[in-house]
């Protein structure tokens, strides 16, 4: 009996789908996801090595068609016009795993602060009575006491 082939989800996809969540539950948009993915490559990969050519600029027109240019080539990648080189790859992944470090300690740095809030109040200390000084309880003869002897 035969079984029908069961395919996997290629990596590319998977890592378009960490993509979507991670843009979907942050502060990223696809413009500053594609600069941040584009400066980790630019810093990691060697410019005689780079199969990708992302665009940078000098002044701040230049910076802003960069930044659109950037966000261009990253969404061909993410629609599958254009396929990701194994290059990119690390980068992309690497930022996502950084993004997801910050988000981790952001939470972490709500949990304590929802939990602190969460915290029942405790009632004041509870007061304990003095020890008395064995003299202070004695009773002291009165003077009638003294006329009897």
């Amino acid at each position: 009996m035969k079984h029908d082939p069961q395919f996997h989800e290629p990596r590319s996809s998977v890592v378009f789908r960490y993509t979507t969540d991670a843009i979907r539950n942050s502060s990223h948009t696809d413009t500053s996801l594609a600069q941040a993915i584009a400066e980790q490559y630019m810093a990691e990969v060697a410019p005689g090595e780079r199969i990708l050519q992302f665009h940078t600029g000098s002044d701040a027109d230049s910076v802003e068609r960069a930044i659109k240019a950037n966000g261009q080539i990253i969404a061909r990648i993410r629609n599958g016009t254009v396929k990701m080189p194994v290059d990119l790859e690390e980068s992309w992944t690497r930022e996502q795993q950084q993004q997801a470090e910050r988000l981790d300690a952001a939470a972490a740095a709500a949990s304590a602060q929802v939990m602190a809030a969460l915290e029942p109040i405790r009632p004041p200390a509870e007061i304990k009575p003095r020890a008395k000084v064995s003299w202070k309880g004695r009773l002291r003869p009165s003077n009638a006491d003294f006329s009897r002897v």
